[in-house]
């Protein structure tokens, strides 16, 4: 399955038209934390992002953790 195929099974990325809250217009809306509901579709979109990661070349790679409350 593509990855926008996941994005969109799982309700992440949504076609239509949209107002945001910025006042703009789009007519895609992606709505990251819905990718968290399906582990099934989560893994599958992290196996690709794997391996898109891993045909990178970088001399750094920086993320942020964030710690529990």
């Amino acid at each position: 399955m593509k990855p926008e195929e996941i994005l969109e099974k799982a309700g992440v990325l949504k076609k239509g038209h949209f107002l945001l809250s910025s006042g703009n217009h789009s007519d895609i809306y992606f709505e990251k934390y819905k990718i968290l509901s399906d582990p099934h579709l989560l893994g599958e979109y992290l196996k690709f992002a794997d391996d898109f990661i891993k045909k990178l070349e970088f001399d750094v790679f920086m993320g942020h953790l964030q710690e529990e409350l």
